[in-house]
C-alpha cells in the first residue's frame, strides 16, 4: 500500500510537469524581448555617456532620440507566462503590459518591432557618441 501511494505521487509530479506544454512562438517572442532589455541596458549607459559629454550643437538630436526612447518605453511589453525582466539603472516609470488578450504571432510581431526600435535608438546614440 505504501509503495502504490508513493507511485501515485511520482506520478502526479511527473504529470503536473509534463502539463505545461512548450510554446515555440512565445519561446522565440521572450527570447527576442531579452534581447530588447539588453539593448536597453546599452542605450542607458548611453544616456550616462551623452550626459557626461554634452554637446550643446547635438542638443536637439539628443532630444528627440531621448523622446523616441521615453515612448518605446511606454510601448514595452512583456511576454505573457514569462519572469518579468527588471534593469538596474532604469527609472521605474516604465510600463510592462501583459497581452493576454493578443494572439502569440501578434505578441512575437510586437517583440520584433521593439527590438528595431530600441536598436535604432542605440544606433543614433552610438553615432552621436562616436562624432564626440
Amino acid at each position: 500500500m505504501r509503495n502504490s501511494y508513493l507511485l501515485l505521487i511520482i506520478f502526479t509530479i511527473l504529470l503536473a510537469c509534463n502539463s505545461k506544454k512548450k510554446n515555440p512562438v512565445l519561446d522565440e517572442a521572450y527570447e527576442i524581448h531579452k534581447s530588447v532589455i539588453e539593448v536597453q541596458k546599452e542605450v542607458i549607459l548611453q544616456w550616462k555617456t551623452l550626459k557626461e559629454l554634452g554637446k550643446p550643437d547635438l542638443e536637439a538630436t539628443i532630444i528627440q532620440n531621448k523622446a523616441n526612447y521615453e515612448s518605446w518605453k511606454h510601448d514595452l511589453l512583456e511576454v505573457p507566462g514569462y519572469p518579468h525582466i527588471h534593469i538596474e539603472g532604469d527609472d521605474h516609470d516604465h510600463h510592462h503590459h501583459d497581452q493576454v488578450n493578443l494572439p502569440d504571432e501578434k505578441i512575437l510581431e510586437v517583440q520584433s518591432e521593439l527590438k528595431k526600435r530600441i536598436e535604432e535608438i542605440y544606433s543614433i546614440n552610438k553615432q552621436l557618441i562616436d562624432s564626440l
